[in-house]
């Protein structure tokens, strides 16, 4: 996670469409004149570790934060005023749909968002992103791409193999119908 520096250093417009930009003494504010809250401001910060060509859910940005509702993440990034340092269009929803985009969720916003997530080789097909392994998973820092995902499969396999037998997708010991058979 990248440290504070730059935190309170307004530019450009907000997501939201609306006015961000430098007030008195170049903190950042808001679309409606304000600077962020500090919960605003944990939002935009994690959010800055989040590389071109990777995605987040509202959900993880959320817990990454302390925060349950995916709601108020979306309204925390409704109101960036970093942008586009603070790219609000890496976030979508946990089903892996698009999610919204400055407050709306279908017209010109979204067709934006698709358009500078796909500049960035991120990609939705049938309204869900086309690749699995662009979603940064909690705990996750750096932008590898897939060549680092697919490293990541391979030592997670290399340590199962460690412990005696891989376990396919965390499975542990039998299931009910096998331990009520005893096979």
């Amino acid at each position: 996670m990248m440290g504070m520096s730059g935190v309170g250093e307004g530019r450009g417009r907000g997501e939201g469409g609306e006015g961000g930009g430098e007030g008195e003494a170049g903190l950042a504010r808001t679309g409606r004149g304000r600077r962020p809250t500090a919960f605003e401001e944990r939002v935009y910060e994690v959010l800055r570790g989040v590389p071109r060509g990777r995605v987040t859910t509202y959900g993880m940005l959320g817990r990454a934060v302390g925060c349950g509702s995916a709601r108020a993440i979306g309204q925390a990034l409704r109101r960036n005023p970093y942008a586009p340092e603070v790219a609000c269009h890496r976030v979508i929803r946990s089903d892996l749909r698009i999610g919204g985009f400055g407050g709306e969720v279908r017209g010109k916003r979204i067709r934006e968002k698709e358009r500078l997530l796909a500049e960035e080789g991120v990609e939705f097909r049938g309204g869900k992103l086309a690749e699995g392994w662009r979603v940064m998973r909690e705990g996750e820092g750096g932008g590898e791409g897939e060549a680092g995902h697919r490293a990541r499969q391979a030592e997670r396999a290399r340590q199962a193999i460690g412990r005696g037998r891989p376990r396919p997708y965390g499975r542990k010991g039998k299931g009910k119908r096998e331990r009520k058979n005893g096979h």
